[in-house]
């Protein structure tokens, strides 16, 4: 079997991409997290990902679970900040 030097790139830069995005999702870094799943789309523009499904998977659950630690340790306004995000 011959290797595609091109392909083998490019998937793996999207594998890469993919992961990062997710990673970066479940730490609630929402932006960065939108950002390497754009990244992964413009290298492989058939990719079956949806982004806005991911962050919805992935960053509102960890938004809400700092806000409420937020909350619990008093930190009113940064708690509404987190549960804004998750929102969004």
């Amino acid at each position: 079997m011959a290797l595609d030097p091109e392909q083998e790139a490019r998937r793996v830069a999207v594998e890469t991409s993919v992961t990062k995005g997710r990673e970066l999702a479940k730490a609630g870094d929402v932006e960065a997290s939108r950002e390497q799943f754009r990244n992964a789309l413009t290298i492989s523009p058939t990719l079956i990902l949806s982004p806005e499904m991911e962050l919805r998977q992935l960053a509102i659950p960890a938004l809400r679970a700092k806000g409420q630690e937020l909350a619990r340790e008093g930190d009113v306004e940064g708690a509404v900040i987190q549960f804004n995000l998750a929102l969004q």
